[in-house]
């Protein structure tokens, strides 16, 4: 029996890479703000979602206005199911994420 191949290193998306993913969120509502400084999403459950929140913010860290750039992302006062799908959608594409609480739970 021959082992699995080794999946490739993970890398993190690129700003254009994640509002891709995130526009095909279904049931979702995505707002993308970007400025030289900050770029972000405001993502919304539409009606009907059985969340507990029904919003969550993800945050691009240290954006630089070159979007080819690979960036970390952060979620933010949001719901954790919701975060769950979106980096669960990502790890797909870009190889294994973890969530890390800032709260200093276990990943």
């Amino acid at each position: 029996m021959v082992p699995p191949l080794a999946q490739a290193p993970g890398r993190n998306p690129t700003p254009p890479e994640l509002r891709d993913v995130l526009d095909e969120l279904t049931d979702f509502t995505v707002d993308c703000f970007v400025s030289h400084e900050n770029c972000q999403a405001d993502i919304h459950a539409d009606a009907g979602i059985p969340m507990l929140h029904s919003t969550t913010l993800l945050n691009v860290i240290d954006f630089q206005v070159d979007e080819t750039i690979q960036h970390l992302i952060c979620f933010e006062k949001g719901d954790m199911k919701l975060d769950i799908l979106i980096v669960e959608r990502l790890s797909r594409i870009y190889g294994t994420r973890l969530i890390i609480p800032d709260t200093g739970a276990r990943p």
